[in-house]
């Protein structure tokens, strides 16, 4: 009796020191930092992905105790994933006999994108968050001053290769003057933008703008067209300001009229970038994911946790690999079609439950237009997004002013 007594003694002690938030928070912080330093630190993505799982562990505590707050039918249904999941991964290891690394990366990224959602809600989360990434934002800046200054086709091309040569991304330019930055981390760029837009106080107006360079500087048209999408549904669900809707769309036609040719020169040249590689490339990625899972089994089970593949088409030897621009399809080549059909009813569901403020809901959907074509979507970003919305959300419904959002009430 007295063990259990001096246990529970010793928690409540920890707790009552923040000794966990402490903890939690920063291997959070550690976890980002290493996510956008990948240029510098050659297994950072690595030591993100071990700094959040720690960041997991040290919240245990607090983890367990949100489990408690649910509904009886909403614990079977949580530790009903986590076995069919462990199921799964099993099938995986002992039946098709895939790789454990990689079988196990799998089943950690179920795992805790589904715990994402019991996470501690605190909003220096989203604090710790913002700074990492307008930290990112100026590296980015930086890299495309010292770029166009030192400019010359022969220092351009040594910069590339050694980007891509060791896995950093691509820095490229078609003119000498403006420089993609196509750097790990970037994809995360416009959720603190989106988060700060309607804080109209000086310094988070210097945060947006260097948010907003780097987002510029990363040079992604998905980017562009999420960040649009963001400021329509807000002038739409929130603000609710059709008179500006009204002038918006008399403006676009005017301008449209003027500069048609221009535009459409653009558009076009746009579109015939992404019609001789991109769009056949995510063609070509579901078609070998697809024709991968050859029998009824592969359909309904998958091709098991960590699945390789060992296919080569025109566009892409595809013999051992993981990384996919689409990744949901990659996701449900892993798991089938039941397991994936639950892993996204589970990601719904608690989306609906933890994610309630429109402006949150808006955040991320607009996360949603550009990662699910593209490879930010069931992963470690998507693990940071989840943990990011559900504190900001927390923190709007309990009218908290750190963030001092005009939307609260909405």
């Amino acid at each position: 009796m007295k063990n259990k007594v001096n246990i529970k003694n010793i928690l409540n002690f920890i707790e009552d020191r923040k000794l966990i938030e402490e903890g939690y928070l920063l291997f959070i912080l550690i976890g980002m930092f290493f996510l956008t330093r990948q240029l510098v630190f050659p297994h950072a993505s690595t030591l993100a992905l071990v700094s959040i799982i720690t960041s997991f562990i040290a919240a245990v505590i607090p983890l367990y105790k949100n489990f408690s707050l649910f509904e009886k039918k909403e614990k079977i249904l949580f530790i009903g994933y986590y076995i069919f999941m462990t199921l799964i991964l099993a099938y995986s290891l002992f039946i098709v006999k895939n790789k454990p690394y990689y079988a196990i990366h799998t089943y950690a990224t179920c795992v805790l994108l589904i715990m994402a959602y019991i996470y501690p809600k605190n909003k220096k989360v989203v604090d710790i968050f913002i700074w990492v990434m307008v930290i990112h934002a100026l590296v980015l800046i930086f890299i495309e001053i010292y770029m166009i200054l030192n400019y010359t086709p022969e220092f351009a091309s040594r910069v590339r290769n050694y980007i891509i040569g060791n896995g950093f991304g691509d820095i490229y330019t078609r003119n000498g003057i403006y420089f993609r930055a196509i750097l790990r981390g970037n994809e995360l760029l416009l959720i603190p933008y989106m988060i700060l837009w309607r804080d109209k106080t000086v310094r988070t107006r210097i945060k947006r703008i260097i948010l907003l360079l780097g987002i510029i500087v990363s040079g992604n048209m998905a980017y562009f067209i999420s960040l649009a999408i963001f400021y329509l549904l807000n002038i739409i669900l929130i603000d609710k300001n059709y008179k500006v809707i009204k002038i918006m769309l008399v403006a676009c036609s005017v301008i449209f009229i003027i500069f048609n040719k221009p535009i459409i020169s653009k558009v076009h040249y746009t579109f015939q970038l992404k019609m001789e590689k991109s769009f056949p490339t995510r063609i070509d990625q579901v078609n070998v994911l697809i024709d991968d899972m050859e029998s009824v089994t592969d359909v309904i089970l998958g091709k098991g946790m960590g699945n390789t593949l060992n296919a080569v088409t025109k566009y892409r030897n595809y013999t051992g690999d993981r990384y996919f621009e689409l990744q949901s399809i990659y996701f449900y080549n892993q798991l089938g079609l039941i397991g994936f059909s639950i892993f996204v009813f589970l990601h719904l569901f608690l989306t609906y439950k933890f994610i309630k403020n429109r402006f949150s809901l808006i955040i991320y959907f607009c996360y949603l237009t550009y990662a699910v074509t593209n490879p930010y979507i069931f992963n470690l970003t998507h693990l940071i997004i989840i943990l990011v919305l559900t504190s900001m959300d927390n923190s709007l419904n309990n009218k908290d002013t750190y963030i001092k959002l005009d939307c609260e009430n909405k």
